[in-house]
C-alpha cells in the first residue's frame, strides 16, 4: 500500500533500525526486516542514504549536494532530495 505522505521539511531524518542493505549491479537495495518493503537506490539516491546514517534535515541534505554539485539548480537538487525522502519514508527505512 502506498500512502500519501507529505514531507515535513523542518525535521531531520535518520535510517530505521532493522534495515538489510545489499549492493546490485552498482545500485543499492534495501529493505525492511520488520515490514518486508523493499527500495532500489541509485547512485545519487545511495548519498543520501549514507548521510541519512546521522540525523539530517532536509536542508542539510540540499545545502551539501549544491555543494558537491554546484552547476545543478537548486530547484532541481531540493525535487530530487524531497522524492528520494517521501519514497524512503513510504517504505518505512527513515523516520
Amino acid at each position: 500500500m502506498i500512502l500519501d505522505i507529505k514531507l515535513n521539511k523542518q525535521i531531520k531524518f535518520q535510517r530505521c533500525s532493522n534495515i538489510d542493505e545489499q549492493c546490485v549491479d552498482g545500485d543499492l537495495l534495501l529493505m525492511s526486516v520488520v515490514e518486508k518493503k523493499v527500495v532500489i537506490l541509485n547512485s545519487a539516491s545511495k548519498v543520501i542514504w549514507e548521510l541519512l546514517s546521522q540525523p539530517t534535515s532536509f536542508q542539510e541534505l540540499c545545502d551539501l549536494f549544491q555543494l558537491g554539485c554546484p552547476a545543478i539548480p537548486y530547484v532541481q537538487i531540493s525535487s530530487s532530495i524531497e522524492r528520494v525522502l517521501t519514497e524512503l519514508l513510504q517504505a518505512e527505512l527513515i523516520g
